[in-house]
């Protein structure tokens, strides 16, 4: 049986796709200019170039969050520190336990929108 949208058909009689578009399966990976994570971006990447003080406007922000909201922040400290407070908005690590930043330079960081919450889970890499 062919499936079709509308009546262009998508799938006919032989098990193949027909009329469709699958080139780009990927997100675009976000590379803000400030210390902004959009939660409408669900990659970013960050190398710091900059100390993070924790006092805005040298902290990080996560903005447009909503409820279920995932998005991922890859980040390089290049060298620099980010204390306890460089997270503006997070109201729970992982375990309990803000990360050690300065024990790695690469971090993958997850945070989730949660409706009265934003959760995170960051892993740290040596290479």
């Amino acid at each position: 049986m062919a499936f079709k949208i509308s009546t262009t058909e998508i799938i006919s009689d032989s098990p193949q796709v027909q009329n469709a578009d699958y080139n780009n399966l990927h997100p675009a990976v976000a590379a803000p200019t400030d210390l902004q994570i959009n939660f409408n971006n669900p990659i970013t990447t960050k190398t710091l170039t900059g100390i993070v003080t924790g006092i805005p406007p040298n902290v990080f922000t996560l903005v447009n969050g909503a409820s279920g909201k995932v998005c991922t922040l890859l980040l390089t400290r290049n060298g620099y520190s980010i204390p306890s407070n460089g997270f503006s908005g997070i109201t729970g690590w992982a375990n309990g336990i803000t990360p050690t930043w300065n024990a790695f330079p690469y971090w993958e960081i997850t945070f989730t929108y949660w409706p009265s919450a934003i959760r995170a889970v960051a892993v740290g890499y040596s290479t």
